[in-house]
């Protein structure tokens, strides 16, 4: 998931330049998408995380 959120990171990154160079919004909407993306990443990992903790035997 790590990798994942920097690849997507860096790719938002590059659509942020990419938008405020040019004035087309095509970029833009590609580094909402973007975030969108990360942000279902963020919840993937939230989910993931909470799930392990409940799995966890208490001793």
């Amino acid at each position: 998931m790590l990798i994942a959120a920097l690849v997507t990171a860096l790719i938002g990154f590059g659509l942020l330049v990419m938008t405020v160079q040019s004035g087309s919004d095509v970029y833009s909407w590609l580094l909402i998408a973007d975030a969108a993306v990360g942000l279902g990443f963020l919840v993937a990992d939230m989910a993931i995380k909470s799930h392990r903790r409940r799995e966890r035997p208490e001793d």
